[in-house]
C-alpha cells in the first residue's frame, strides 16, 4: 500500500507540471490566434507554479502577450475590447522580457528576446513625455526611469531619460531622486550647461551649501564663462556676504552680458556696501571714495541700459542723499566759519545730486514712501520749500 501511494504522489506531481506546461502552450496558442486577453488568463498561473516561473520561455510569452495588449489598447477603434485592457499592461511586457533575459532558454531564441525588449524603450519613453505634458511628474518620472534602467540592463547608457527622470523627480518633488540623476547626467557629461546649475541650486535647497560650492567650482573648471554657473556661484557669494569673490563674479558676468542691467546693479551695490563699511573708518577713508565712485558708475551703467530701473534710480538717489548727510555733519564740527560755509555748500551741492535719480523714482513709484521721505528731507536742507511742502502734503496723505 504504501508503493501505491508513492506512485500515487508521483502521479499527481507529474500531472500537476503537465497541466502548468499546457497552460504555457495554450497561451501561445491563444497568441498565434491573436487572442491575447485569452493568452493572459493562461500564462499567469505558470508564472506562479514551481516549474514553469523559473522557465525563460514562459516569462517571454508573457512579454509579447502583454505588449500586445498595450498596443491594442492604443486602438481602442479597432480593438474595442482592449480599450481598457492596457493600464499597467506595457510595465508588465517589460518586466516579463527583463525576466526571460535573466532566466535564460535554450528554447527561444535570446537576440528576439532582447530585440523586442529594446524596443519598448521607444513606448516608455513616450509614455514618460505624455504624462510630464499631463504633470502627472511621478508617473512620468517611473517611465523614464524605466527607460532608464531598460538601457542600463542592455549595457547602455541613456542619457536623455536620465535627465528627464531628473527633470520630472524635480517637480514631484522627489530631490534625493533628483539629485541623483543629475549626478549621472553631470558624469556623462550631458547637458552641463543646465546641470551643473540646476544640481547646486538642489544642493542648496537640500541644505547642503558645501556639495553646491563643490558642484559650481567643478562647473566653472569646465565651463569658466557660463553665465549660469556665474550667477548661481554669485548668489551664493552674495548670500554669504563674500563679497571679494561676489565681485570677480560680477565682472565676469558683466564681461559676458554687457547689456544686463541687474549685474551693474548688483556690483554697485556691493560697492556700495564697501563704501559704507570703509567711511566709519578714517583709516580706509581713501578706499571708501573709491568704492563710492565704482557704486555710482555702476548704478549709472544700470539706468543707462534701462532709464526705467527704479532700484537703480533710488539707489543713485540715496547714495548721493547719504553722502551729502555725511558732508553735512562733518561741516557742523567746523568752527571757522568759511571753511564751514565752503564745506556746507559742498554737501548741499551732493545733496542736489540726488534729486533728479530720487525724482525719477517717485515719477515711477509715486507711492514709495522711501523715496517721498528722501525727498521731502532734500527739499528741506537744500531750502526748496515750495517742493518740501508739496512732498510733506503726499506723505500725510
Amino acid at each position: 500500500m504504501r508503493r501505491v501511494a508513492l506512485s500515487f504522489s508521483a502521479m499527481l506531481f507529474v500531472i500537476g507540471a503537465t497541466a502548468q506546461g499546457s497552460k504555457v502552450l495554450n497561451a501561445w496558442g491563444y497568441m498565434d490566434d491573436q487572442e491575447f486577453l485569452k493568452a493572459k488568463e493562461e500564462i499567469e498561473p505558470a508564472t506562479q507554479h514551481p516549474k514553469t516561473k523559473e522557465q525563460g520561455k514562459t516569462w517571454y510569452y508573457r512579454g509579447q502577450i502583454y505588449e500586445n495588449i498595450y498596443l491594442r489598447s492604443k486602438n481602442p477603434e479597432e480593438y474595442p475590447a482592449y480599450a481598457n485592457a492596457g493600464d499597467g499592461a506595457l510595465e508588465q511586457a517589460v518586466k516579463s522580457y527583463s525576466k526571460a533575459l535573466e532566466l535564460g532558454s535554450n528554447r527561444i531564441n535570446m537576440n528576439e528576446v532582447k530585440d523586442r525588449y529594446l524596443k519598448l524603450s521607444t513606448p516608455l519613453f513616450q509614455e514618460g513625455v505624455n504624462e510630464y505634458n499631463n504633470k502627472d511628474f511621478t508617473k512620468a518620472t517611473k517611465y523614464f526611469e524605466m527607460t532608464y534602467d531598460l538601457r542600463q540592463n542592455l549595457g547602455a547608457t541613456d542619457s536623455l531619460a536620465a535627465y528627464n527622470v531628473a527633470l520630472s523627480a524635480e517637480r514631484i518633488p522627489d530631490t534625493d531622486k533628483a539629485i541623483k540623476f543629475y549626478n549621472v547626467c553631470k558624469d556623462l557629461g550631458y547637458q552641463p550647461a543646465k546641470v551643473y546649475p540646476d544640481l547646486a541650486r538642489l544642493y542648496i535647497d537640500a541644505g547642503n551649501e558645501e556639495m553646491a560650492q563643490k558642484t559650481l567650482a567643478e562647473g566653472r573648471e569646465k565651463m569658466p564663462d557660463n553665465q549660469q554657473l556665474i550667477t548661481a556661484q554669485l548668489n551664493i557669494y552674495l548670500e554669504r556676504n563674500e563679497f571679494d569673490k561676489a565681485l570677480e563674479n560680477l565682472d565676469l558676468a558683466i564681461q559676458n552680458d554687457p547689456s544686463n542691467r541687474i549685474l551693474y546693479y548688483a556690483r554697485g551695490t556691493i560697492y556700495n556696501n564697501r563704501y559704507d563699511k570703509f567711511y566709519e573708518d578714517e583709516s580706509t577713508r581713501e578706499q571708501a571714495i573709491e568704492s563710492f565712485g565704482s557704486a555710482e558708475a555702476d548704478y549709472k551703467k544700470a539706468i543707462e541700459v534701462d532709464g526705467e530701473y527704479f532700484d537703480a534710480l533710488y539707489n543713485l538717489g540715496a547714495l548721493y542723499f547719504n553722502r551729502g548727510a555725511e558732508l553735512l555733519n562733518e561741516a557742523n564740527l567746523i568752527s571757522d566759519d568759511g571753511e564751514y560755509e565752503k564745506a556746507k555748500n559742498a554737501a548741499t551741492a551732493e545733496l542736489k545730486k540726488a534729486l533728479p535719480y530720487l525724482e525719477k523714482a517717485h515719477e515711477i513709484e509715486p507711492t514709495d514712501q522711501s523715496t517721498m521721505i528722501s525727498l521731502r528731507d532734500i527739499y528741506g536742507r537744500t531750502n526748496l520749500m515750495e517742493k518740501y511742502e508739496e512732498m510733506n502734503a503726499k506723505l500725510k496723505n
